[in-house]
């Protein structure tokens, strides 16, 4: 069984443009830095390849600190991506490229958020089917400018995995695109699992998280930083 984990920097987003700008660049490698980098490197399974796909024309500063990140983890791969229309087209013939056949699973997790240490492990350990995508409900919303956090329970949320199989002789069957639209996805099994898998944070460059906890319970981050952070 393979599991590739995909996150997408700074390619072509909503409007159809990569993020060129050195500032936000920065920022989003800070971000990386305090809290996907150090969730993947605790995870309690190790056994997966995690690919980040970059715009090939990022200013060559700050493609020299990806590069030094990428040295840092040998778990993570940078994809350098330069197709601006089809660049899925493109990264999708890369990652086919790394298939072997049988069992592939795949997760997308965004490049600001984290993840419970034990995520890998408890999406290779679930038993959903090839040909069903999973997500785990229960997560945290966390506010980074003051460390105020609620659990949320999102069915439909962007930490994202499917399941499937691949063949030599079906290469067009395998490997699905993760985006925010295959949060609506069908078949999708949601896990019940009590303990949130998942950190999302509102840091103020986001475009469509909102801390809004309404009446969920609101606690600090460093209560559970140890699980997601390893702080």
């Amino acid at each position: 069984m393979q599991h590739f984990i995909f996150t997408k920097f700074n390619m072509p987003g909503f409007k159809g443009n990569p993020h060129m700008d050195p500032e936000w660049i920065e920022g989003r490698i800070e971000l990386f830095k305090k809290w996907l980098l150090p969730s993947m490197k605790q995870q309690t399974c190790q056994d997966f390849r995690w690919f980040m796909h970059v715009w090939g024309r990022t200013p060559d500063k700050q493609a020299e600190k990806l590069f030094a990140l990428q040295e840092e983890y040998d778990k993570l791969e940078l994809l350098w991506i330069c197709n601006r229309e089809d660049w899925h087209v493109e990264w999708l013939r890369d990652i086919r490229n790394r298939v072997e056949p049988g069992d592939l699973w795949t997760s997308r997790i965004d490049s600001d958020d984290a993840v419970h240490k034990a995520f890998v492990e408890m999406v290779q350990g679930s038993g959903v089917y090839a040909g069903n995508y999973l997500c785990f409900g229960n997560g945290i919303m966390h506010n980074t400018q003051t460390g105020k956090c609620f659990q949320r329970n999102y069915y439909r949320n962007p930490f994202l995995s499917y399941h499937e199989t691949s063949y030599r002789d079906a290469p067009k069957d395998i490997v699905t695109v993760h985006n925010r639209q295959h949060c609506h996805a069908e078949p999708i099994s949601s896990s019940s699992l009590e303990t949130p898998m998942w950190l999302q944070n509102v840091h103020g460059g986001n475009r469509g998280n909102k801390f809004s906890p309404g009446k969920n319970e609101i606690f600090n981050f460093s209560e559970i930083s140890k699980d997601f952070i390893g702080e």
